[in-house]
């Protein structure tokens, strides 16, 4: 990332306050906090593939864009990263694939709104991640070899609103874990809702 005197970016590439189209990319062997970050932006991204982070492949802050197709791949190899990361965004995501996802393949936060449709996520700690007043609703998708959970519900910053996923259709291949929501949040799985428990989230982060 761009690093001069007091300026610093967390990002390889990084776009503010634009509009932006990136098809046909590959963004790869990155040792930046993310691989790729716009903030406060219009994106159209087609056919993008983020390979081979020590941390996260694609962070969206306060955004508004599209993801159709491509991959995330060998993503945080420092032993903490996202395929992709929205914060206060809000995101179609269609025909991508995540594999070997260190952290979340997908993780959705401070108030975000994420759609999702035919993703493949395989060999993640975590599939899916609604967290702090974010909206999922993800279908026809598949989930493979998660470590932890494919499915998670949870507040970490107490000052947000409650989260909330919605899965319909997906299908879920060696996990042992489909879903977890903590209290006063909720997962609903075709239509049914699963039951909430109490989650030490310092715990899971230290994890």
């Amino acid at each position: 990332g761009i690093s001069y005197k007091n300026w610093n970016l967390t990002g390889a590439v990084t776009f503010y306050k634009s509009n932006v189209t990136i098809e046909n990319t590959s963004i790869e062997n990155i040792s930046t906090e993310d691989a790729l970050n716009i903030i406060s932006s219009n994106f159209k991204i087609k056919n993008l593939n983020i390979t081979n982070t020590t941390s996260d492949g694609f962070d969206s802050d306060f955004s508004n864009g599209t993801i159709i197709g491509g991959s995330y791949s060998n993503i945080g190899s420092e032993g903490g990263g996202d395929g992709v990361d929205f914060s206060g965004s809000n995101v179609y995501i269609e025909n991508v694939d995540f594999n070997n996802i260190s952290d979340k393949a997908i993780s959705v936060g401070e108030e975000s709104v994420l759609k999702g449709n035919n993703i493949f996520v395989n060999n993640s700690f975590i599939g899916v991640a609604s967290k702090d007043g974010s909206k999922v609703n993800i279908k026809n998708s598949s989930f493979k070899d998660i470590e932890y959970y494919a499915l998670m519900s949870y507040n970490k910053k107490s000052f947000y609103d409650n989260s909330y996923i919605e899965s319909e259709k997906n299908n879920f291949y060696n996990v042992s874990n489909i879903a977890k929501s903590q209290k006063g949040n909720y997962i609903k799985i075709n239509k049914k809702k699963i039951n909430s428990e109490k989650i030490n989230i310092e715990h899971l982060y230290k994890q």
